[in-house]
């Protein structure tokens, strides 16, 4: 499994998928690292790779969301908070906005 997602083979795996499920393997990239592999370095690289490479996706209040998290898991509560902060002010309708607003804010 770290092989599949290695930085030298994200580009083949992403290459695999079509075109308009670009978005959806690189953030599901940055999950598997923080949820089956535990790496929340590596998560945090590949959420923020997410927001770089894809800026204007609809995804990018999950990335967000994740992102917070991986930084949390870290012990960067200061950076995970600028995070959460950014999550709310620029996806105030997001499904997670409620969650972060009542401190329920767990993946």
């Amino acid at each position: 499994m770290k092989l599949l997602i290695s930085t030298r083979e994200f580009t083949t795996w992403i290459g695999s998928y079509e075109i308009r499920n670009y978005k959806h393997a690189a953030l599901r990239i940055g999950q598997v690292y923080y949820t089956n592999l535990k790496n929340y370095d590596e998560a945090t690289r590949s959420f923020r790779r997410f927001g770089k490479d894809f800026s204007e996706s609809r995804l990018l209040d999950d990335a967000l969301w994740w992102l917070g998290h991986s930084l949390l898991k870290n012990g960067r509560k200061d950076d995970a908070k600028a995070v959460f902060k950014k999550l709310l002010t620029q996806y105030p309708e997001s499904k997670y906005a409620q969650r972060v607003r009542n401190g329920s804010a767990s993946p």
